[in-house]
This record gives structure tokens, C-alpha cells and sequence, in this order.
């Protein structure tokens, strides 16, 4: 149903590009016209551009300020100069030739512009905290998740890659720090529309505006307190035309992958591992030389599941092709991209079938802003994609069979079987029936296919002829996507070396799997209200309001619905003293009737000191706003279950309920679930900002700095009742977090001879304390989570590695494991006991809560652009600080928990150098429990991307007819520096272990040009 109505879509945009470029075509041009563009002091301004409206034909200034060009007197001249307005005028309406442009103010020109929620300000007006990103500033890069090219981009917004696996790899993003027990990870509305925006092409996008503040985020209501991130889409203008077409090739390698032992030390770690656990070695020295010489590899087989099966890189492609143009009456966009991410798996041909891991991706855009009248603008975006996802069918699953086929090669002994036994059938064992390479080639694939479709219909009518300045607006929504899972399925018979068939699996032909509709989900999002925007004299007013629905629908569960209004009016005197004033009153079903609906109110106020006489004429401050503002935003995503203030019952069958008579046999009946709680409400944030942008140098330098105070409360936390009611606890709302901060940012851009120097960069440092949880009196003072900071870790306090049993007679006793102790176990510190002193017993009263987790406290990104001739290079670095993961999961990972890291373990010839505790199989708890041995600062900086470009001279692009060429060269996490001596990776730890997608490094080369 999808592709007819994108294919539809596609070739009206084509056949308005068309009759755009006919009619073009079809006007012919006349004698050189000749002007002169000077300023409002009548002064010549040298290298300004004109061009013609819907015509390659463009010129710039002389040095006298004078142009030549051929036109009609129909035609209109668009002429535009840094500092400077842009201005349009008719051919044959310029009086003498001669055009004045006036100058720009500070923060108000051309390329000001700033999106804020239904509304465009000009960076002068903005007394809010926002940040604002113009997309044409970032790499061309081959990435399923473009949210990865903003890392290290934007002050406060921290982003962190969640996952690699093509097709299903994600990044989080979280604005100025946490504020909460949970992770915060901010809303993303594309074109004014709550939409996910990862799996655009960042080509079809113009610019991302983070919201930080109540100022910013209070127009939301509910929806904005885990802050706010604005796309916009691009769209056509009548002062430009072209197509562009962008290509890259690349491939990517895995990094930070986990180093599997091979036979002989994964014996000899197996056999020392018995040992300590009292047991007997099953290896003897005849098998541990077998497969330290590997002279028998049929029956001691010693197998690299890693190197044998994971490439060492892995192609990727993108390409795209757009175009954009337009007059004063229509304008369009329109894009069209495919990428194609191939997976990392080895050995997975067969005859029928590829079963590689792999991700391809077809985005479509299509925006058309149309004026119908001299006073109704009707635009239509439309985005469409369509995903396919290819999995190998490992296991069965009709899903990801990725991470069953990749736990398998990290966590299968190497000597477990021989991957093929002499008559070629697949080797297998009684305890390890699941063979790799048999996963790869004889258990089918799975396809998920995903299309989807987001359409938006904008409508703008001017009221000038009821009050000046006044206008009607509509926004409405229409988003669909669903999933068909197909493939191809069969099943293989293991054999042991002896040629006799092992376990319950027996071979079966290829088949087709289940094939299936799911995740059908449609949402319809409306916003209708006015806007007022009007100048008299010095006073600028510019308003808005609105009332807002949204429904989100899916056949499996009831509608999710919300709703709202929302206003906002803006006042500046003499662009120099501005006062802002918004609120949204929202509602939400996730509270009870009567508490549903809540008001959040925000004021913000800014000053142009610069613009005062007492610095008028400063030769090094060119610009100085002061600007702050308070106010409160919700957050109704708290949580817990849906309809939280309803109680809910559980129907249980036979057996299940009651006993009732004389009989022992259950009943039919219902239990009581979850209780509800009628007065749950939405987290309260007041956000209090105070910020200062500053100009140094004629603008060349460009400071801002933000100060900011949140308190988040009514946070969602467990109720403790008396254990009479024999009920599961509720929530209630009883959590408090205090949250500081300061941000700041900085760009300098200047012209040094024949180069353009440019640098960027920004930093975060925040701080938070939470103010109340419930249930902390009941625990001591040193596991509390009051006073300390949202998400610390629960851990035991290490001392050290035993070394002798004498150690371990005058130690408290542990009650973390079943076994006794023996040296090269963790030594604990005794904390406490039930009298709050120390009681001779490790357990769980020794716990502390420390003030350290896995979000940093601080983190900063800085880059650089420099263009010299023809020469191009761009670095953008991302760095955080403060940051501890817990390394434990990791260092133990792979086949009973060992692999190139265990060979650091403790042994009595390795106690002064060793790096962890020793070597078990059985009763492993007390050395695996969390505790400060195994936290790690986890602080890193990564060269998040890198690129280094060519243009071609002018003269070369236009005898090909190219507006511009360039060629370059890329790559993406090419380097991490960090101080961890695990080789995980510090944003990624998991990545490459357990049963998780390797860490990847992206290397590109690219082509762009435009016609």
C-alpha cells in the first residue's frame, strides 16, 4: 500500500522538476544587463553574488561594486553579501541599475534563522537556551544512524552508540546530564512531528535544534522534559536550483573484538580452574601437547570461531541523489537514497542461499511548498523508507538470529569439535551440538522487510485583511509503518569423530519459514491554531498558539492518545530588550480522571548590552547578549505500567487460583495484580538558565555560556508498605533530583590569506545529587542514595588479592559463595553489620553506594575546518570524563568465562603481577560480584570522524557542466585514546562479547557533486 503512494509521489515531483526545467528553458535571455550594488551609504560593495531566479546564471561584483549579466525584464535578480540582507528585485524595476542592500544586525542575517517550536527566530531574538545546527556542516558519511554525526557537534547533548549490528545499531542521546534514576533520553520531532529521525538520510535533512531549557521546552507541556530535539526537513527555494548527487565506498572493520584462547591454554586454564576448585584436571600432558603441536586435529581440534568466521571487514555503500529549486510560486525537494551495510560474517555461502548478516535501505523524500494564493501556502512533506534486514536463521529464530550465531562463536570451547570431520559432515559433540559453520550454511536465513511512510500536510493562510500581521495554521499528520518477515529454513545433523550422529536434531530439506505482518502501527498527529507577527515603530510582537491531538495505533492494544494546547509571545523593543512569555497545558491517560491535565508555564528575558552607548564602538566585544530565564516543563513518560492508577487482576486457569473445601485441587479464579495508585502524577521539572553570547574580533570569535539549575520531582520510585497486604508494592511519586550545570561553546571562522580557518568546540560539566527516594531510612547511611548522585554503584569495597591461607583465617568470613576461600580470591573490606559496626561477616551490609556510573559528569567535543585552494580537511573529536563501567562482565566473557584476559589471572607464581582474581568454574559469586576491583574510568576521546576533500577548479567543472565537484576521502571512530588496559571499548564496552555485534571502524571514499 506504501510504495504505490511513494511511486505516485515521486513522479509528480519528477514531472514538476520538469516542467520547472522546461519552462526554464523556454525563456530566452537578452542583452548583458549592467548594475551596481552598493550599501545604505551608497558605498560600492565589492564580491556580492547575482544570479537569476530558476537560472544557472550567476556573477559577483567587481571591485567597484558593478556586475554584468544576461537577463530578460521579466527576470528577478537575487543579490546576497555576508553582513548583508538578501534582496530580490525585477529586472526592469532596479532604478538606474543601481541595488542597495541593507546591513545585517548581529545574529539577524540570512543564515540566522533558528526553529523553535511552530515558529522561526532570528539567533538576535532567541532568549532561550537552544542550540541550532545547520546539517551542510557535516560529513558525508555512510552511517545507518545519522544521530552519529551530531557526537562531539552540540553543547550539552551527549550522545553515546548503543549498538552495531547493521540494520539494528543505535544511539542515545541525553541533553545536559541526568536528572533522574533512569536514563533521559530526549524526544526527537521531525518537521514539528514526534518521529524518529535516525534512519533519515542526513541529506534530506537542513537542521537540528536541541531545546534545553522551560523557555524552550515548556510550549511541550508533558512531552518535554526529557528535552527536546528539532529536525527539520529540506525544502525547495526560488533563489536556487540544482541536483546533486552524493556517493561513498567504503568498508568497516571490527575493533575491540574478544581474544579467544586457543586449545592449549584453554585446556591449561580449564585443568587450573578444577584445581582450584578442588577438583581433578581432566586434560593429561599427552592431550595438552596434541593441541599445543596440533598433530591430531581431528580428535584435539583447535578452533578460531572468530578468525574463521568474522571477515575482517565488511563493505558499505550510500548514494543519493536530490534535487531543489523553484520560483516564488512553488518550490520543491526531492531526494532519493539507497545504503547498503553487508555483515561481517564468514563461510556463508550455499548453494540456495547468502546467509550473511546484512542491512540495505531505500529512503525517498518529497517536499512541495506551494502558494496557491497571494495568502495560502500549502506544503507537503512526504518520507518514505523501506528496510530489509538479513539475518542468519541460527537457531531457529524468526528474528535476530545474529546474536544466538555470534554468542555461539564467542562462547564455544575451541576444542569443543572439529568444524568438519574427515567425510565432510559437520562435527558436533553430546555437549556441543550447535556447529557454526552449519549454522551459517544449513539453517536458512530470516528477511524482515519494514516500510515505512511519514506524510505531513501544512497549511498557512494569512488574516491580513481582519488584523494585520495575523495568520491561520494547520499541521497535520499521517505516519505508517509495519514489517513482513520471510526466509528460507532448514535443519543439519551433527556427527562426533567416530562417524556417529549426536542429539535430537535431524537433517530436514529447505523450506519456507512462517512468513508474517507485524509491528502494523499508524500515528496521526493535528496542531491547528494562529500566529501574529507584526513590527510598529521599535516594537516587535510575534505570538502563536495552538491546540494540539495525537493517536498512536496499533492492532494489538488500545490507542495511545494525548492532547494539548499551547501558546507563546515573544516582545522586543528595538531588537535590543526582548521578553519572552510561553505555556502548555497538556493532558495525558496515563493519570486518573480529574488529574490529567497540568499547566507549565516559562519566562525568559534577554538584553543586547552591545547595542548600548557605554559599548558602542568597542573594538574588541562586537556583540554581548545577556539573556536568562525560569519555568517549569512535565515529563508523563514515567514508567511503570500503563494506566498505573488502575488496579489490574490476573485471571489464572486451572491450578492456578484458589484451594477451596476439602480438596486440594486449585480452582478458576483472579488475583489481584500490581496495586494502582490514583493520585500517580507526571514529574515536575523547574529549570532555571542563565546564559551569555558574546562576539570578540568583529565576529571572528563567537562565546557562549550557559548556566543552568533543574530540579526534577515526583520521580517515579517503589512504595514500601507493610508486608501484611501480602501485595506486590506500587510506585509513588517521592523521588527528588537536584542537577547544575555549566555549558559553554565556541567557533572562530577566519580568512588567512588563501585559507579558511575554522575551529569549534564546546563543553559540558554537570553535577547531581538526589534530594529523596523512598525507602532509604531503612538502609545505613553508607548505601543511601540521598545526598549522592542519581545511579551510583551498589558495591562491595575490594582490599586486594589473598595471597596466603594465613590471610584468609584472620579475614571476616565471606557469605558470597558456597565454597571456602583460598588464595587468589578478592579480599572484601567489612563495612558494617546489623549494629552498624563491623561484624566479622562479608555480606550484603558491607555494601557502599559510590558516586561514580556510567554516565560522565563531564564530556566535550572540538573540531576544526580548513580549506585551503582547492584542498579541504574537517576533524570533529567527542570526549567525555567522569565516566566507570564495570569491566567484569567482559574480562570474564567467552567459554566458562575465559579468554585472552584469564591468562592475567592470579596464579602463586603470578601474585605480585597479577590483574585479576583466580581462575574457576563452580561458585565463581564472590570473585564476579559487583565491587570497586572491577570498576574502571572509562574516560576516552575519540576522533569521532575525519575527512579530507578536493574540489575540482571551476574551469574543469564547467566544461563538465558541473555547479561543483569534489572528491574525498573519510572515516568514522578511526582512533579512541583511553587509559582502560582492557581492550573493550570505553563508549561500547559490550560490543564484540557476550552475544553482541563487533565495534566498527568506517573508512570511506566519496564523490559529490552538484549540476
Amino acid at each position: 500500500m506504501i510504495l504505490p503512494i511513494l511511486n505516485r509521489l515521486f513522479v509528480l515531483l519528477l514531472l514538476v522538476l520538469c516542467g520547472t526545467v522546461t519552462a526554464q528553458s523556454t525563456t530566452s535571455l537578452s542583452a548583458s544587463f549592467t548594475g551596481l550594488v552598493t550599501d545604505e551609504t551608497q558605498t560600492p560593495l565589492a564580491d556580492a553574488t547575482v544570479l537569476v531566479q530558476e537560472k544557472n546564471v550567476a556573477t559577483r561584483t567587481d571591485a567597484a561594486g558593478r556586475f554584468s549579466l544576461p537577463v530578460t525584464a521579466k527576470d528577478v535578480l537575487i543579490i546576497s553579501k555576508a553582513g548583508y540582507l538578501t534582496t530580490q528585485v525585477l529586472a526592469d524595476a532596479a532604478p538606474n541599475h543601481t541595488i542597495t542592500l541593507k546591513r545585517a544586525r548581529t545574529d539577524a542575517g540570512d543564515g540566522d534563522n533558528v526553529i523553535i517550536p511552530f515558529g522561526v527566530r532570528k539567533k538576535r531574538e532567541i532568549t532561550a537556551a537552544v542550540t541550532s545546527l545547520n546539517t551542510e556542516t557535516l560529513p558525508q558519511l555512510p552511517l545507518a544512524d545519522v544521530k552519529n554525526l551530531l557526537s562531539g557537534r552540540v553543547p550539552g547533548l551527549y550522545l553515546t552508540q548503543t549498538g552495531t549490528q547493521p540494520g539494528n545499531d543505535g544511539t542515545s542521546f541525553e541533553i545536559r546530564g541526568r536528572s533522574s534514576f533512569g536514563s533521559l533520553n530526549a524526544r526527537a520531532l521531525v518537521d514539528g512531528v514526534q518521529r524518529e529521525f535516525g534512519d533519515m538520510d542526513i541529506n534530506e535533512i537542513e537542521s537540528v535544534t536541541v531545546l534545553k531549557d522551560a523557555a524552550a521546552l515548556a510550549w511541550y507541556g508533558f512531552r518535554g522534559g526529557q528535552g527536546v530535539v528539532l529536525v527539520t526537513t529540506k525544502q525547495g527555494s526560488a533563489t536556487r536550483s540544482g541536483i546533486r548527487f552524493d556517493t561513498q565506498v567504503g568498508f568497516q572493520t571490527p575493533a575491540q573484538l574478544i581474544k579467544p584462547l586457543n586449545s592449549y591454554d584453554f585446556a591449561t586454564l580449564y585443568n587450573e580452574a578444577l584445581t582450584n576448585d578442588g577438583g581433578t584436571p581432566i586434560y593429561d600432558q599427552a592431550a595438552l601437547d596434541a593441541y599445543r603441536t596440533g598433530t591430531n586435529p581431528r580428535v584435539f581440534p583447535d578452533n578460531n570461531y572468530i578468525g574463521d568466521f568474522l571477515k575482517r571487514a565488511s563493505p558499505v555503500q550510500r548514494y543519493v541523489l536530490s534535487a531543489d529549486g523553484g520560483n516564488n510560486t512553488i518550490r520543491y525537494f526531492t531526494l532519493l537514497s539507497y545504503l547498503n551495510q553487508e555483515g561481517l560474517f564468514n563461510q556463508t555461502n550455499s548453494s540456495d542461499y547468502d546467509s550473511n548478516i546484512g542491512f540495505k535501505k531505500f529512503n525517498f523524500r518529497g517536499n512541495v511548498e506551494f502558494n496557491a494564493t497571494k495568502n495560502l501556502t500549502i506544503t507537503l512533506n512526504a518520507g518514505g523508507r523501506a528496510e530489509n534486514r538479513l539475518y542468519p536463521g541460527a537457531a531457529g529464530t524468526e528474528t535476530n538470529g545474529a546474536t544466538n550465531l555470534l554468542s555461539l562463536l564467542y562462547n564455544t570451547p575451541p576444542n569443543a569439535f572439529p568444524i568438519l570431520n574427515e567425510n565432510g559432515t559437520y562435527g558436533g559433540s553430546t555437549l556441543y551440538q550447535t556447529n557454526p559453520l552449519a549454522q551459517l550454511q544449513s539453517r536458512g536465513f530470516v528477511s524482515a522487510v519494514d516500510r515505512v511512510l511519514l506524510a505531513s500536510l501544512d497549511v498557512r493562510q494569512k488574516l491580513d485583511f481582519w488584523v494585520n500581521g495575523l495568520s491561520a495554521h494547520l499541521l497535520a499528520s499521517y505516519d505508517a509503518n509495519g514489517t513482513y518477515s520471510s526466509g528460507l529454513n532448514r535443519d543439519y545433523q551433527v556427527f562426533d569423530p567416530t562417524g556417529t550422529a549426536v542429539g535430537t536434531r535431524n537433517q530436514a530439506p529447505l523450506s519456507y519459514r512462517s512468513a508474517a505482518f507485524t509491528n502494523n502501527n499508524r500515528r496521526n498527529e493535528v496542531w491547528v491554531g494562529l500566529d501574529y507577527d507584526r513590527v510598529v515603530g521599535h516594537h516587535s510582537v510575534k505570538a502563536s498558539g495552538r491546540a494540539q491531538r495525537a493517536v498512536n495505533a496499533s492492532p494489538e492494544r488500545l490507542d495511545n492518545r494525548y492532547q494539548g494546547v499551547s501558546a507563546r509571545i515573544d516582545y522586543g523593543y528595538n531588537q535590543k530588550y526582548l521578553l519572552g512569555l510561553v505555556a502548555g497545558y497538556s493532558g495525558s491517560e496515563n493519570f486518573a480522571p480529574g488529574k490529567r491535565y497540568g499547566l507549565f508555564p516559562a519566562v525568559s528575558v534577554g538584553w543586547i548590552t552591545s547595542d548600548e552607548a557605554f559599548l558602542a564602538g568597542n573594538t574588541t566585544v562586537s556583540y554581548l547578549k545577556l539573556r536568562a530565564s525560569h519555568g517549569i516543563v512535565g515529563n508523563d513518560q514515567i514508567g511503570g505500567n500503563r494506566f498505573p492508577f488502575q488496579n489490574f487482576y490476573n485471571r489464572n486457569g486451572t491450578g492456578g487460583g484458589y484451594v477451596f473445601g476439602t480438596g486440594f485441587a486449585a480452582s478458576n479464579s483472579a488475583t489481584e495484580s500490581t496495586l494502582g495508585n490514583p493520585d500517580i502524577t507526571w514529574e515536575t521539572v523547574r529549570m532555571t538558565n542563565a546564559g551569555v553570547d558574546l562576539k570578540f574580533f568583529r565576529n571572528a570569535l563567537s562565546v557562549s555560556v550557559d548556566a543552568y539549575q533543574t530540579r526534577r520531582s515526583n520521580i517515579l520510585t517503589t512504595a514500601f508498605l507493610p508486608n501484611i497486604l501480602g501485595q506486590t508494592l506500587g510506585n509513588v511519586n517521592a523521588g527528588i533530583v537536584d542537577s547544575r550545570g555549566i555549558e559553554t561553546a565556541m567557533t572562530y571562522d577566519r580568512q588567512l590569506g588563501r585559507a579558511r580557518v575554522s575551529f569549534n568546540g564546546n563543553l559540558l560539566v554537570s553535577a547531581d545529587k538526589v534530594i529523596s527516594q523512598t525507602g532509604q531510612t531503612r538502609l545505613p547511611e553508607y548505601q543511601q542514595t540521598v545526598g549522592r548522585v542519581a545511579g551510583g554503584q551498589l558495591v562491595y569495597l575490594s582490599d586486594g588479592i589473598f595471597q596466603t591461607a594465613d590471610e584468609i583465617s584472620r579475614a571476616p568470613l565471606s557469605t558470597l559463595g558456597g565454597r571456602a576461600l583460598v588464595p587468589g580470591d578478592i579480599r572484601y573490606k567489612d563495612i558494617g553489620g546489623p549494629n552498624g559496626q563491623p561484624d566479622g561477616l562479608i555480606d550484603g551490609l558491607d555494601r557502599v553506594l559510590l558516586n561514580r556510573r556510567d554516565l560522565p559528569d563531564t564530556y566535550y567535543g572540538f573540531g576544526t575546518v580548513v580549506r585551503y585552494g582547492l584542498l579541504d580537511f574537517s576533524a570533529q573529536f567527542q570526549g567525555v570524563l567522569g565516566r566507570t563501567i564495570d569491566i567484569q562482565p567482559y574480562v570474564n566473557a567467552g567459554p566458562f568465562s575465559f579468554n585472552q584476559e584469564s591468562l592475567s589471572r592470579w596464579t602463586p607464581q603470578t601474585a605480585t603481577t597479577a590483574l585479576y582474581p583466580r581462575v574457576g568454574i563452580a561458585d565463581r559469586n564472590h570473585n564476579t560480584v559487583a565491587s570497586d576491583f572491577w570498576l574502571r574510568s572509562a574516560d576516552y576521546l575519540k576522533l569521532k570522524s575525519v575527512e579530507l576533500g578536493v574540489s575540482l577548479p571551476e574551469s574543469l567543472s564547467q566544461k563538465l557542466r558541473l555547479q561543483r565537484a569534489r572528491v574525498f576521502v573519510g572515516a568514522f571512530n578511526p582512533i579512541t585514546f583511553t587509559k582502560l588496559a582492557v581492550d573493550v571499548d570505553p563508549e561500547l564496552p559490550g560490543a564484540g562479547r557476550q552475544d553482541n555485534y563487533p565495534y566498527l571502524k568506517t573508512w570511506t571514499a566519496g564523490l559529490s557533486a552538484k549540476f
